[in-house]
């Protein structure tokens, strides 16, 4: 009897510990000026399961200026607006059903106001509080440039007369305004060929920065 008692209790914390579902990269970071306004990139959640589930969201500000405006969509709500503390519940479809992951999308309205900050959010099943993964929006605001020179150097990569090195072998990845993937390298991209106004994306491991640059 002992031992049927021990394999149910197992089993119970077996399930309250099971994750339900997958973020690979929960840390994204903004490098931008005041005047590439707004700022707005997402992190994908993927479910772990073959049936819908119901998760939460709970938004914590670090540090954000109060002349920003953040708003965010979940794929279940579209919020114009957020603010440290605010919540709601979303839906989590399958990626069989889907056949991509779900994107947290959020969004800064700059206003003209500099600033380093993060926006985080808890994400878990609201059956199950203790079980969550915390995902990250980090942005680092600079006073108003459009060049590419004026992109600071980070820990992990750097910029040199145009080109785009990463400290490790990871993405480098160039799009045009409309999204569109024009060139992807995964340890140095040259950018001499490019001219006018693009969004640049560098990624190793869990840190991603994207980032609007005039070239």
């Amino acid at each position: 009897m002992k031992n049927v008692l021990l394999f149910f209790c197992l089993t119970i914390c077996g399930l309250s510990q099971s994750q339900i579902f997958t973020i690979n990269n929960p840390h994204f970071v903004f490098h931008k000026t005041t005047s590439q306004s707004p700022a707005h990139w997402y992190i994908e959640v993927t479910s772990n399961l073959s049936i819908d589930t119901t998760l939460r969201w709970v938004a914590h500000f670090n540090n954000i200026p109060s002349q920003w405006g953040i708003n965010f969509d979940d794929g279940t709500t579209s919020f114009p607006m957020i603010e440290d503390l605010d919540s709601s519940d979303f839906l989590l479809e399958p990626l069989a059903t889907t056949g991509m992951p779900l994107k947290l999308i959020i969004g800064a309205m700059l206003n003209d106001t500099p600033g380093h900050g993060s926006v985080y959010f808890d994400v878990f099943d609201p059956a199950n509080r203790n079980d969550f993964q915390t995902i990250q929006f980090e942005f680092i605001i600079t006073p108003g440039t459009n060049g590419l020179e004026s992109v600071s150097n980070s820990e992990y990569y750097k910029i040199e007369n145009k080109t785009v090195f990463l400290e490790e072998p990871g993405e480098i990845c160039l799009y045009d305004l409309q999204g569109k993937l024009v060139k992807q390298e995964t340890k140095s991209l040259n950018l001499t060929e490019f001219s006018g106004v693009y969004f640049l994306r560098i990624q190793s491991g869990l840190k991603n920065t994207f980032i609007r640059v005039m070239l």
